[in-house]
């Protein structure tokens, strides 16, 4: 197990430390300059692009494995595969400990927690470590594939979680019908997605997703995590999708924060915006 964090970033890149390796790749968020510039030239492995372009890994070392375990920073044991996606990525999203703290202590279970965008699945392991249940949903089999490789790394109940891979919306609406109910809601997703013959474009179907989350709510909704990473949507606009799929009163109880990752070297590094409920 090696402890993963972020040491530096700035000009579009981020620097990781993974145990004994350090690892340089883009991070579309990293603005102004780095500050540990020594720290840069050793890296052990490189992505070439960056975030607006496809690159390729340079390995420097041969030491380093094509797949890594990685224990995280957490207030309770939670663990991660990681590995040098084609995208740049790791299959870790830091900003998001928050998310997994507040599944994993806040929420009393078992709750029936619907994950969607669910990606590797760190979220899913923290619910179901704490004891809830959760369907998880990606459009993405080989993401979904990782996820439930994450949750056995883990040590999770897997009899408590379905993986789902499939479009989140066309999903949604299949669970309105079957008249479904959850508890909670940990929601992602990204700017721009494809599965099959749909698109997702956030500006034109987040509020049709928060309508059908809104019906598969329970009475009382116990849990919800929103976020998102596009510069184009601003709170009031999300707050109005909010308002009008869950009611004013509950809505003016969503917490709104900044999501952020902690920086060994420079302040914490701000990738998008959240929205919290816990503990109804």
């Amino acid at each position: 197990m090696h402890p993963f964090e972020l040491l530096d970033y700035g000009a579009g890149r981020r620097l990781d430390r993974i145990g004994p390796w350090l690892v340089d790749r883009p991070a579309p968020y990293a603005r102004g300059a780095p500050v540990q510039t020594e720290l840069w030239p050793p890296a052990h492995a490189v992505y070439t692009g960056t975030h607006m372009s496809r690159g390729n890994w340079q390995i420097k070392t041969s030491d380093l494995p094509v797949s890594l375990t990685a224990q995280l920073a957490t207030s309770f044991p939670l663990f991660a595969e990681l590995q040098f996606s084609a995208s740049g990525q790791l299959g870790i999203f830091g900003e998001h400990q928050k998310s997994w703290e507040l599944v994993h202590k806040r929420c009393d279970p078992p709750l029936q927690i619907l994950n969607l965008f669910g990606y590797t699945g760190l979220a899913t392991a923290a619910a179901l470590l704490a004891g809830h249940s959760v369907c998880h949903v990606d459009a993405g089999r080989s993401v979904v594939q990782w996820a439930r490789r994450n949750a056995a790394l883990n040590q999770c109940d897997q009899t408590n979680v379905r993986w789902i891979v499939d479009d989140a919306l066309e999903f949604c609406k299949r669970e309105v019908h079957r008249q479904q109910r959850y508890d909670g809601f940990i929601v992602d997703p990204p700017a721009f997605g494809r599965f099959k013959k749909h698109t997702w474009q956030i500006k034109r179907d987040l509020p049709r997703l928060l309508a059908w989350l809104g019906e598969l709510a329970r009475p009382k909704l116990r849990f919800l995590v929103l976020s998102h990473h596009s510069l184009e949507l601003k709170q009031t606009t999300v707050q109005h999708w909010l308002q009008d799929a869950f009611g004013a009163a509950l809505t003016r109880q969503f917490q709104y924060a900044e999501l952020q990752e902690e920086s060994k070297y420079r302040p914490p590094l701000a990738t998008g915006k959240g929205w919290f409920l816990c503990g109804q």
